[in-house]
């Protein structure tokens, strides 16, 4: 399995069984960046261009802030199981968390509006880094609801959670 991807990397030859195949072919020597940079397969046709999006250039949010900048936020999307909800919000506070404080993320729960509702005072028991909103969504869809709670992000990092 080495030889096969040390060979469709490009890189030199690791085995003297394989030294003779190769001992003709002249080869410029790369760089070591290059070498560990390399990507595992080949580019292929047609493949998407990969988008670097948390690099300096960029800004995120678009939005000033206030205060300091979370290292990411959780987007919590909630429909009518409420319990359920529950356990993950304290499963993300700091009471069952090791190693975090409140201050380094942020909690975004973003609830539609159904027959069985968690409701603001059962989502921000467990810590002060919880932020809720609630919804009257028309749609099957927890879409909206998404782009909603990444909007209201103010994290470098976002992750989605539909419960």
């Amino acid at each position: 399995m080495r030889r096969y991807l040390n060979r469709l990397l490009g890189r030199g030859v690791f085995d003297s069984a394989l030294a003779h195949t190769r001992a003709s072919e002249p080869r410029p020597e790369q760089p070591l960046s290059a070498k560990i940079n390399a990507p595992l397969t080949p580019k292929m046709k047609n493949s998407p261009i990969p988008i670097h999006r948390f690099a300096d250039e960029i800004s995120l949010p678009a939005i000033p802030l206030e205060g300091p900048r979370h290292k990411i936020s959780f987007v919590v999307i909630v429909y009518k199981m409420p319990d359920q909800a529950e356990k993950t919000l304290y499963s993300l506070s700091t009471q069952y968390q090791r190693g975090v404080s409140e201050t380094d993320y942020e909690v975004i729960v973003v609830e539609n509006a159904s027959s069985a509702v968690l409701g603001e005072q059962r989502a921000c028991q467990y810590a002060d880094n919880v932020r809720y909103f609630y919804r009257e969504e028309t749609q099957p869809t927890p879409v909206p609801a998404v782009n909603f709670g990444a909007s209201q992000a103010s994290g470098s990092h976002i992750t989605i959670m539909v419960d």
